[in-house]
């Protein structure tokens, strides 16, 4: 008996729709541009739990007759191409003929359709593929399509689906990069029957960016200038300037002949572009669309089209990265573009980031160490061994490593400090520097890791901070967790939070750049387990929290606090290296200064 079997068409069909249907967004897309490809001018998006329940698109496009209809369920069923040879020009989205005909193996679809010169509609009702009734209604021109009981007839592919969260994020930048590739499209977004994006069409970027975030963060971009001139490729959009950055990567837009495509390749073009502007852990936004000639693309290289294949790719990622940079300079003697005030109507602004350097005041060692304050001994570099102060501490024999066995007790004297950032130890058979500030960090993050509650202190006037809502949906669940180390954090609105009370170390730190460098984390590691997302979480929050309450480099500090400082440092765990992975103290051995010197070792 043969061991191979062919499947059947509806098993086979179901199992092909995994590789173009694998989320509720994957839909909305391939709706949307179904959609743009019959020339509509007006799209409304529909979503129930973030499309798990339901999607619906609804569009004013061309519309189809009573027997494009029923065809277009079927496999391969385009009016996009002829033959293989015609995806060298193709210049829609659709040209496969699996879009429809996978969404309707896997769901329960309702189609209303009518054409311009019609007097009446189609109306089909299908469930997995089979057509369970047809109508004739009267409706407006153009096509309405609700999608319902996503992956009922696929239970395995069903628990897979990510959390009610997750998957509006990826509908919700989904509708963003279509509605930056085509401002003059007006397109809007409910969820929950509510109204969350009305963007009318527009003929500026600044604009669009402004409808789908808000105003002022808009007010950052600057036009892309192309560096020069090439034939077969032109670049244009809108990317932020130097001065401004997010804490996530998830609003850099590439589009490729109005097709959004993801590479990877690109975003780190444009990341590399700012790595010597923006701090570290921030990053740009902008939406850059390519214009290429379709012969030096293949469009064909991904079941759900969001990539390409370019021909050339050096020449494009040069081009686009010339363009970038040339953009910048000129950009850093003038100023950003004006641009004309639009009605706010999208009730989902971004996270806007500080634009001002926080001013951090030393932090008071006296107020915050239990043991009470030695006798003042003024320590400076150019004091002599005799007249310094004489302390105990485990050092070690050479670089600090976790491995290194901990010596008992040996002498050491404070010789100095050197630039206000490093204190200069002696040892019998060593030079020791410790980075105070790397030091402090280390003790503080331990201290934070063995409190479960910390003290906090009620702010006199509250501070509010602005988000996107999914910036706020992230967080919500981990609200909790900030409490518990003393930031009293509380929603204030769909896209604002509220800071109502802060650690006493915190009180002169900027909690919004806190916050954002903990969302970072989560937008990043979305797609982790929830137990390794809580523990990064966590671990980025104590380090933070011990990095900015921590001295810095430059502080002034007085022998008692030094004192204290390496007694705390001398009891703490891990200090071979601050919460960032950065050293905390270098050792020199006595026998490395004298070879510098030509000297034999202890002669």
């Amino acid at each position: 008996m043969p061991k191979i079997k062919k499947l059947s068409s509806q098993e086979a069909q179901k199992i092909a729709a995994g590789e173009v249907v694998e989320r509720p967004a994957n839909i909305v897309k391939e709706l949307i541009e179904n959609a743009l490809d019959a020339g509509a001018t007006t799209i409304t998006i529909y979503v129930e739990q973030a499309g798990k329940k339901s999607i619906r698109v609804q569009d004013n496009g061309c519309g189809m007759d009573s027997e494009d209809a029923h065809i277009c369920f079927e496999h391969h069923a385009t009016s996009k191409i002829n033959t293989v040879d015609d995806l060298q020009s193709i210049n829609t989205f659709g040209f496969r003929g699996e879009a429809l005909s996978s969404i309707a193996s896997v769901s329960m679809i309702t189609l209303i359709t009518k054409q311009a010169d019609a007097a009446i509609g189609t109306q089909l009702i299908l469930k997995g593929g089979a057509l369970l009734e047809e109508s004739q209604i009267p409706t407006t021109t153009g096509t309405d399509i609700t999608i319902t009981d996503l992956f009922y007839n696929i239970p395995a592919r069903k628990k897979f689906l990510k959390a009610q969260e997750t998957e509006w994020r990826h509908i919700q930048q989904l509708f963003f990069a279509i509605a930056l590739a085509y401002p003059l499209i007006n397109i809007k977004l409910y969820s929950e029957k509510k109204l969350l994006f009305n963007c009318p069409s527009t003929d500026t970027a600044h604009t669009r960016w402004a409808q789908l975030i808000d105003y002022e963060t808009s007010t950052q971009l600057i036009p892309l200038i192309e560096a020069k001139q090439q034939a077969d490729i032109q670049i244009e959009g809108a990317i932020s300037h130097q001065h401004f950055g997010r804490y996530d990567k998830s609003s850099i837009y590439f589009f490729v002949n109005n097709r959004w495509v993801k590479d990877y390749k690109l975003n780190r073009m444009l990341i590399n572009s700012y790595q010597n502007v923006l701090p570290k852990h921030q990053f740009p936004i902008g939406s850059i669309k390519i214009t290429i000639n379709p012969i030096w693309i293949d469009v064909n290289i991904h079941p759900r089209k969001e990539e390409v294949q370019f021909l050339h790719p050096g020449i494009v990622y040069e081009h686009i990265k010339q363009s970038v940079a040339h953009t910048l300079s000129k950009h850093s003697s003038i100023s950003s573009p004006e641009i004309a005030p639009v009605q706010k109507t999208s009730v989902y602004p971004a996270y806007q980031p500080t634009q001002h350097t926080p001013s951090f005041t030393p932090f008071n060692f006296d107020s915050f160490f239990a043991e009470p304050p030695l006798k003042e001994h003024p320590i400076a570099p150019q004091q002599s061994i005799e007249q310094s102060i004489h302390v105990q501490m485990p050092l070690k024999s050479d670089f600090i490593t976790q491995s290194d066995p901990i010596q008992e007790h040996p002498a050491y004297t404070i010789i100095g400090v050197y630039k206000k950032t490093y204190i200069i130890l002696e040892q019998d058979d060593a030079l020791v520097m410790i980075d105070q500030h790397a030091a402090h960090e280390r003790i503080l993050y331990e201290q934070f890791k063995e409190t479960k509650k910390r003290e906090a202190i009620q702010l006199l006037f509250p501070q509010t901070y602005r988000y996107s809502q999914q910036d706020i949906t992230l967080l919500t669940p981990y609200f909790e967790a900030f409490g518990a180390y003393g930031i009293e954090v509380a929603p204030f609105s769909d896209t604002q939070i509220i800071v109502s009370a802060v650690p006493v170390q915190l009180k002169h730190v900027s909690i919004n750049e806190l916050i954002s460098n903990c969302l970072s984390v989560l937008h990043e590691e979305q797609l982790q387990t929830k137990a390794h997302i809580d523990s990064l979480f966590t671990k980025t929050l104590l380090a933070d929290m011990a990095c900015k309450a921590a001295v810095k480099a430059g502080d002034s500090l007085s022998s008692e606090q030094i004192t204290q400082l390496i007694t705390d440092f001398n009891k703490t765990e891990n200090n071979f290296s601050c919460p960032h992975g950065r050293p905390t103290r270098w050792l020199i051995p006595l026998n490395t200064i004298e070879k510098k010197f030509k000297r034999d070792y202890r002669s």
